[in-house]
């Protein structure tokens, strides 16, 4: 009994770690992690829960990939296309590795999951070397959103069974299980999704909260401070704050996701007729009647997430033409003999990622001051 116990204990997947400072993420899969970085949705919400962390973040996933890398072997073989996956994730130096695969494997069935199983395995070995922390994400469920589109019960009962395979793998290698299974709940329209397992821009910007928190990113819960004379309480969110008798000084290193607001409640204000002010024109009058406290909620400005997010995109963006260049093939193919000159040039891109990367740290942050006075009876 106590032997079954400890080999189920050592069989767990690893939980509760997030990228670390100083970490370099590389994250592999198919056109659904591929995607991402045309609109930047998800990475980020990684971005925006990881304040003042120096995470470098590369997406290599590709459109139609597998664990055999396949859709990676331009006019190779398949096994050419798996040793361009493997010599590109080791180019990177990853401390952690997210696999995302298994979608386009579960259309072959049950009778495809043997060989999966032993292809991921064979993916992982060949990645040991990096040493690299590594998180397996299960596979999201289709979901219906036309009418015109089959069924995907089916094809939801072959992803099942992949996603108890991708579970087992995460806990014989001590890996992060990353649980996507339901991702895609609530989408049943195709300005979400154009064929229920790939996503829109709305799509990627709805579920991106799931996404961070299946990293083990917590809940995004809403920012609130209370305030009573001299002193202020963060009750929720990553906030420090500073008091000086009518004013309010609130900062984080975050910065706050689009339709979040900040809620402030002040107690021990007089009765009778206050105003309070905040950022960007931000004016209230309210009654406090008795010694009730009163809560304003402060609307916070998406300009900052949305810089953010474009500025992540672009960094994506010219990272992806530094490892799949156009005309590749002339570059560095069968035809280089013609324009494989112009290959000394790629390496160019590095700075501009890097330049890219400083913007982003920049660019975070969030500061707001609360004022309140009194208008009429408070004294």
């Amino acid at each position: 009994m106590l032997k079954a116990l400890i080999c189920c204990l050592v069989l767990l997947p690893r939980q509760g770690w997030t990228p670390s400072d100083g970490d370099r993420v590389v994250v592999l899969g198919g056109a659904l992690l591929e995607q991402e970085i045309r609109t930047a949705h998800w990475e980020t919400e990684v971005t925006r829960r990881l304040p003042k962390r120096a995470v470098v973040w590369r997406n290599l996933a590709w459109s139609g990939d597998t664990v055999r890398g396949e859709a990676r072997a331009v006019f190779g073989t398949p096994n050419d296309g798996f040793n361009a996956l493997v010599k590109e994730t080791l180019r990177l130096k990853p401390t952690v590795i997210y696999f995302g695969y298994g979608l386009n494997e579960s259309f072959a069935g049950e009778k495809g999951l043997p060989e999966f199983r032993k292809d991921y395995e064979r993916l992982i070995q060949a990645l040991a070397p990096t040493k690299a922390r590594m998180g397996f994400m299960t596979v999201p469920l289709m979901v219906r959103v036309s009418s015109l589109l089959p069924d995907p019960a089916k094809q939801n009962r072959n992803i099942q069974a992949y996603n108890r395979v991708i579970r087992e793998i995460a806990s014989e290698k001590g890996g992060l299980l990353v649980e996507l299974e339901n991702l895609l709940d609530g989408l049943n329209s195709q300005e979400d999704s154009p064929n229920g397992m790939h996503l829109t821009a709305t799509g990627y910007e709805k579920t991106a909260g799931r996404f961070a928190k299946a990293l083990g990113l917590g809940e995004d819960g809403p920012w609130e401070v209370a305030v009573q004379p001299g002193k202020a309480e963060v009750v929720s969110g990553p906030l420090q704050t500073a008091v000086d008798n009518d004013k309010l000084v609130v900062s984080s290193p975050a910065i706050p996701a689009p339709g979040k607001g900040l809620k402030v409640r002040l107690k021990g204000l007089a009765a009778g007729t206050w105003e309070i002010r905040g950022p960007a024109g931000f004016a209230q009058t309210v009654v406090v009647e008795g010694e009730s406290p009163v809560t304003v909620e402060i609307p916070v400005d998406a300009a900052a997430y949305q810089t953010v997010r474009r500025l992540v995109s672009d960094k994506d963006m010219l990272f992806f033409h530094r490892w799949r260049p156009q005309n590749e093939t002339y570059l560095f193919g069968f035809r280089k003999h013609e324009q494989g000159n112009n290959a000394r040039e790629i390496p160019l891109f590095d700075p501009l990622v890097e330049e890219a990367e400083k913007k982003i740290a920049a660019t975070t942050g969030y500061s707001a001051e609360i004022t309140w006075k009194a208008k009429t009876g408070a004294n």
